[in-house]
């Protein structure tokens, strides 16, 4: 065999070696590529964005938007997506539908009747979602379902365990007119008062556009009851405290009410001496810069929706990144690990997917405002 022959002889062993290397070496490559840019978590939040509820929807978005910008300055990259539900279930479910084409499974949903109209979906889709919910048990409609909320079932319980230390013999309530409240406050409450010992003398509901509640006021005051519970609407208590006042009804009642601290304003400390509120922890007590950052970017402060958004975003980020990512997978990650939170402290969510909802008094005494025990 001459040398040219030998040469050519050796020319497709010779290609394949230089093939291969090069194989190796974009192998080798794409891999750097692949470890410098991790896989984008993508995340949907379905929320009334226009329609008469749009001003929730702001706050939720504000924090989607907060929440995203957080996660990718610590390259965690996120993205969120967000959806008008246009404030009704039926342009909810056109919403939630559209995230599907868009092959997002995972996801926030705001409002009760667009969570409702949503949910009998969501196990067949394979979707797993939080919804922002005051019904305690609408983490029992699926198991693809969270919820992470206020709960007036704790709230409600709460203010009954403090009525009852207080041995007062009766109560008069005066409810916003919605459905949960009537559930969880003129319901569970009333039959626990009574199943005490306590008489229920009155029950009086209201709208949230109510402006005037003198009549139903002097209504209760002839009823005398020794607890008056308030609840649920804290954008109007300044006016029905004013309006006690005015009528000079308020003499030795006990005043429970309920959520509304989010809305209570410092120079408002007087109209609510002596009141005691019973709510969720995260009325300034827990211990991130949320409130402040979010006033510095938005000009106004964050409403609960915008805290509840954030940590329910947060939550399935996490349990994405750290779990194999699932829906089964995702699902129990979530209910067997505790996650930090804006809302409160410490998130921890129940067999039913149910938000632990930690639970304080708050009394007002001398124009501040401290824990009552």
């Amino acid at each position: 065999m001459t040398y040219s022959k030998l040469k050519l002889n050796r020319l497709p062993a010779i290609i394949v070696i230089i093939v291969a290397a090069f194989l190796l070496l974009t192998l080798s490559a794409c891999t750097k590529q692949k470890e410098k840019e991790p896989e984008v978590i993508k995340i949907g939040a379905i929320l009334p964005m226009t329609g008469n509820l749009a001003w929730f929807g702001e706050h939720a978005k504000n924090s989607c938007l907060y929440l995203e910008k957080e996660l990718n300055a610590q390259k965690k990259q996120v993205e969120i997506h967000i959806y008008d539900s246009k404030s009704t279930p039926k342009d909810g479910l056109s919403a939630y539908r559209k995230m599907i084409m868009e092959n997002i499974r995972y996801s926030y949903i705001s409002l009760d009747p667009v969570s409702k109209a949503i949910i009998p979906n969501i196990e067949k889709d394979k979707v797993l979602v939080f919804v922002g919910s005051v019904d305690n048990e609408i983490a029992q409609k699926s198991r693809n379902v969270f919820r992470c909320y206020y709960g007036f079932k704790d709230q409600t319980i709460a203010q009954y365990k403090l009525l009852k230390s207080m041995k007062v013999k009766s109560a008069g309530m005066v409810l916003r007119d919605v459905s949960a409240i009537r559930k969880y406050s003129e319901e569970l409450l009333g039959e626990k008062l009574k199943d005490a010992g306590i008489f229920v003398k009155g029950v009086h509901l209201y709208a949230s556009t109510t402006k005037d509640f003198r009549s139903i006021l002097i209504k209760m005051k002839s009823e005398s009851p020794d607890a008056l519970v308030i609840s649920e609407y804290g954008a109007l208590y300044p006016t029905i405290f004013k309006q006690l006042d005015e009528l000079n009804l308020r003499n030795s009642l006990t005043f429970v009410c309920g959520l509304g601290m989010l809305n209570v304003k410092k120079d408002d400390y007087h109209l609510y001496e002596g009141v005691i509120f019973t709510a969720p922890m995260f009325f300034g007590q827990t211990k991130t810069d949320f409130r402040d950052n979010y006033i510095n970017i938005y000009g106004r402060p964050p409403t609960y929706e915008a805290y509840y958004c954030y940590d329910s975003v947060k939550t399935l980020f996490l349990a994405l990144k750290n779990s194999k990512g699932s829906i089964r997978e995702t699902r129990d990650y979530i209910l067997n690990n505790k996650f930090q939170g804006i809302s409160q402290e410490e998130m921890e969510f129940d067999e039913n997917g149910d938000l632990k909802v930690s639970t304080v008094y708050r009394v007002f005494r001398n124009g501040e405002v401290g824990y009552y025990k």
